[in-house]
């Protein structure tokens, strides 16, 4: 008995379902099921359902022809299979025989990296293309001469080989583990931005094997910026405006081999990006090398951390300063001392500042690193709008932080970060209405109108209401994309026209507003009933399709896809 899976010109097998018959095709993968293919019994298969119909099965040498008098199955390059009438068959309607048991062994390799020769081999490189050419990295042959020289036995599922040009080539497998990835941080602003982007890093690394950070620019830590720009490939990016990126599923795609660097050109300000304020606290430690002692304020005063110099200028949209009624709030809600601590160079805001605070104490800074020492030794602090101030206050041992959701803290202005730790007692919300920043030297009146519109309007919250208002706005315009479950194999094949490598398949689908449905295949009727639960999850509204549920959650908990 002879049995074949059946292959098309484009590098596609055919698959079957029971009701339906043959209507799709997809390429193997970890994640398909080996009986979704459609296995063909020469001897006995003379017709076969496809698209609710019974189609003819014409055997011509190697290949096969599915039809109905002039109606015949056809592969088009980007996987969809359809059936249409055609005067002459011509190569996209021939499905090549591939027998049964080079197909098992085909499916165990493509599934794998390998090293040969001394070059590694990643899985996402093993796959076959048009004209049924078989790749293996650089290796590009045609699948008669590979299957005529092809070695594997499922008793040594670790190696295998093959023969060409009188060369045998022999494959060692090669794990996930074993493979060096890289991420290079492209380091962008003053201290803290460039600090919080080195703690994307280490949160990545945390979630991926056999990693190394380059180019961190923080010699503030010791740590010193590479010399020289280092060519990446098969990368992909995020830059300035990309404030939220699936970390999970990026992590995801660095251990399988996706992909082999990642590079962080942006402002990716989320906590939930970040490692653990424990693990970021021992990843940047306190600094210790000043000649003087450094010593916080202590748990009698509350540190009024201000930022009152450039953002005076209006130069950012969501760079604000904040309005005195809320320093007197605090003062009235702690019973604690206040201290004015930052940048206090004279102009109207800080002098008006002092005239309603006659009794509070002023401390000039002294310098980033200095002042960022100060904040983080205190007890209680009410940090600023700012990445220095919020980072100052997350890396310290503080008692209570009080962060005003104003400006760019306020989830309604930056769609995409979150200053917002949970289920952190040290932390408590003050909310403001949404509100632009206005140039106090140049729209003076604007200016003053401004704070008092934010001091009608503040209030605290609690951290649980803090979250739920991030959590609406991140659900209504946050338009986010997974990266868990990519196939790049399955992505070039979708977009032929535009992609060469699979290597640069991530990349292309991160910032070509790709419909997710071209990131993996997915069936959604067997997955629902494989995985009734992702029904229940998307009928809940968690999640607006079982592409997305999978991408998010069913990929990270081994769910198959198809």
């Amino acid at each position: 008995m002879e049995n074949f899976y059946l292959l098309s010109y484009h590098g596609f097998f055919l698959e079957y379902d029971s009701d339906v018959g043959i209507y799709e095709q997809s390429i193997i993968s970890s994640t398909k099921k080996m009986s979704r293919f459609f296995l063909l019994d020469t001897k006995k298969d003379k017709s076969v359902l496809s698209f609710f119909e019974k189609l003819n099965i014409k055997e011509s040498d190697n290949f096969i022809l599915i039809h109905h008098e002039n109606f015949y199955l056809t592969s088009l390059p980007d996987g969809t299979l359809i059936k249409q009438e055609v005067k002459c068959a011509g190569a996209w309607e021939y499905f090549l025989k591939i027998p049964e048991e080079f197909f098992h062994k085909f499916y165990q390799i493509v599934n794998k990296h390998w090293s040969a020769s001394g070059e590694i081999i990643k899985k996402r490189d093993i796959y076959i293309s048009e004209n049924y050419t078989v790749n293996l990295g650089n290796y590009c042959l045609d699948i008669y001469d590979f299957m005529n020289g092809f070695k594997y036995d499922f008793s040594n599922p670790n190696c295998f080989s093959f023969s060409i040009n009188d060369r045998n080539i022999e494959f060692k497998e090669v794990f996930d583990s074993e493979i060096h990835k890289i991420i290079w941080v492209e380091s962008l602003g003053n201290i803290a931005n460039r600090a919080l982007q080195y703690l994307v890093a280490k949160a990545i690394e945390e979630r991926t094997s056999n990693l190394s950070i380059k180019n961190v620019n923080l010699p503030e830590w010791g740590m010193q910026k590479e010399h020289c720009e280092l060519e990446l490939e098969n990368s992909c990016i995020i830059s300035e405006l990309d404030f939220w990126f699936d970390i999970r599923g990026l992590s995801q795609n660095l251990n399988n081999g996706n992909i082999d660097s990642f590079k962080i050109k942006g402002y990716p300000f989320n906590v939930d990006f970040y490692p653990s304020r424990k693990n970021a606290k021992m990843y940047l430690p306190n600094f210790s090398d000043f000649e003087e002692e450094i010593v916080g304020f202590n748990e009698e005063q509350i540190v009024f951390n201000i930022r009152a110099d450039e953002i005076l200028h209006g130069i950012h949209a969501d760079y604000l300063v904040l309005p005195f009624e809320y320093y007197k709030m605090l003062e009235f809600k702690t019973g604690l001392k206040p201290v004015f601590f930052g940048q206090l160079a004279n102009n109207p805001y800080i002098e008006k500042l002092k005239e309603e605070f006659p009794n509070a104490l002023f401390v000039n800074g002294k310098g980033a690193r200095y002042d960022f020492e100060v904040l983080r030794r205190s007890c209680n602090i009410a940090i600023s709008v700012s990445t220095f101030s919020w980072l100052a206050a997350w890396l310290s041992d503080a008692k209570n932080i009080y962060v005003p959701l104003a400006g760019m803290m306020n989830p309604c202005q930056a769609v995409g970060q979150n200053f917002i730790p949970r289920n952190d007692p040290a932390y408590k919300f003050i909310s403001f209405p949404l509100c632009r920043s206005e140039c106090l030297y140049k729209h003076s009146e604007r200016f003053w109108e401004n704070l008092s519109y934010m001091a009608r309007n503040m209030k605290f919250i609690s951290a649980e209401e803090a979250y739920n208002i991030f959590q609406r706005v991140d659900t209504l315009r946050n338009k986010k994309q997974g990266l868990g479950g990519f196939d790049p194999r399955f992505y070039i094949k979708k977009n032929y026209k535009d992609m060469l490598k699979p290597g640069n398949g991530l990349e292309h689908y991160m910032h070509n507003n790709t419909k997710i449905q071209e990131a993996f295949p997915l069936k959604e009727r067997e997955y629902l009933i494989d995985y009734p639960e992702a029904g229940i999850i998307i009928a809940n509204g968690y999640f607006s399709s079982v592409n997305e549920y999978h991408s998010f959650i069913g990929t990270h908990i081994g769910n198959k896809c198809y």
